[in-house]
């Protein structure tokens, strides 16, 4: 009998030393994405590459492309606090773009990075269909690469014809793409 107790004992240790050191590896895994543990690529973005409504044609993001796109990042929010409308456009896609005195932009008041989540968020294009911040915008194009990172974000902006202001602390996936290889970097859309 006390064989048995100690055999079972011994079993149970085992396996939740296994649990804990898969869970550890885990977790090691994603604070620490195959660039930053000395590899070249950063994360996939797809499996396949390819969606019945649009194509991704390189599936890795390195790690050079996400210190680009936090850049992107930062140039669209320093566009909104100065009201700079050529900064502004230079860091977004066409549909984006405003002339100079858009009142949405001088409506802006105070834009603020808190965080840029230093992980791309890990996406297969198999999934893509059922929604998501503005992936329809990536609809009927094929894109170099696509990246969504996540930030955390402060925007207050003013009330039309009024004193009081809109304070909106949130946490938006920007989708952000590269058309060809030698194209910039863009904010596609945004949103929750």
């Amino acid at each position: 009998m006390k064989k048995k107790v100690a055999m079972l004992l011994v079993i149970f240790t085992a396996v939740v030393l296994a649990l804990g050191c898969m869970k550890n590896a885990t977790n090691e895994s994603r604070k620490n994405p195959p660039a930053a543990q000395g590899g070249s690529e950063l994360a996939p973005v797809a499996k396949s590459g390819e969606h019945e409504n649009f194509k991704i044609l390189e599936k890795r993001l390195t790690a050079e492309d996400i210190a680009e796109c936090k850049q992107v990042i930062e140039r669209y929010f320093e566009a909104l606090r100065t009201h700079n409308f050529e900064l502004y456009n230079s860091a977004v896609a066409d549909g984006w773009k405003v002339k100079s005195g858009d009142p949405q932009v001088l409506r802006i008041k105070e834009a603020k990075v808190y965080r840029i989540n230093e992980n791309p968020r890990w996406f297969n294009l198999e999934s893509i269909q059922e929604g998501g911040a503005g992936i329809s915008r990536l609809s009927g194009k094929t894109w170099y690469k696509v990246a969504i990172l996540n930030v955390d974000q402060l925007l207050v902006r003013a009330y039309e014809n009024s004193k009081e202001v809109w304070r909106d602390e949130s946490n938006i996936d920007y989708i952000l793409v590269k058309e060809k290889p030698e194209s910039p970097w863009v904010i596609l859309d945004a949103g929750r």
